[in-house]
């Protein structure tokens, strides 16, 4: 019983090694050497790996085919929810009053906003105090751009973001940079 059973193990883990073997195909003159029985079994190799190859290819087709369906309504699915994005991107932009050329303007708005605080950054704190007027004004002017609906167009919310960043960098460095005692002008008049 115990001699069965481990024929029957060994059978079952060494058949799929087998089965998987790679075949050799054999070179004109080692075909020309074999005995008609191999030649035989050859042939029968050859036939039953022929119709591997061909259950693999149908195999391959049928999947291929299946793939280029599920491509095909994934295409018609993009088309739908693009379609359905530049319904709404339309609907947003209406909402915000922008068209090509205020989004244009929107685009030189932020390089300029840009262009200015890297100049401001780049100022030492008493250049910094020392145009203090200035910069509050550019601040304001930021501030209220921020408050136009061009500035809420979607595809700006990074640039904005950072520039947010950057303006409020700057009104922080502002404040450090005002020294502890300074002098304002200031001049009294009568009845203060």
């Amino acid at each position: 019983m115990k001699k069965t059973i481990l024929i029957a193990v060994s059978l079952l883990i060494l058949l799929p090694v087998m089965l998987s073997a790679k075949f050799e195909y054999l070179s004109e003159e080692e075909y020309k050497d074999l005995k008609r029985d191999e030649v035989k079994r050859y042939w029968e190799k050859l036939e039953n790996k022929m119709a591997e190859y061909q259950e693999r290819k149908a195999n391959a087709i049928a999947q291929n085919q299946q793939c280029q369906a599920r491509r095909d309504e994934l295409k018609k699915e993009l088309t739908q929810v693009n379609s359905e994005y530049e319904t709404v991107y339309g609907n947003i932009m209406a909402m915000l009053g922008v068209d090509e050329a205020s989004y244009a303007a929107v685009n030189n708005s932020i390089d300029y906003f840009q262009s200015e605080a890297t100049q401001w950054e780049s100022m030492s704190d008493k250049q910094l105090w020392e145009n203090k007027t200035q910069l509050r004004e550019l601040l304001a002017e930021y501030e209220e751009y921020r408050d136009n609906p061009e500035s809420k167009v979607p595809d700006f919310r990074t640039e904005f973001s950072d520039l947010d960043n950057r303006y409020n960098n700057l009104a922080r460095s502002l404040e450090a940079a005002k020294p502890k005692y300074y002098e304002d002008s200031y001049t009294v008049v009568k009845g203060d």
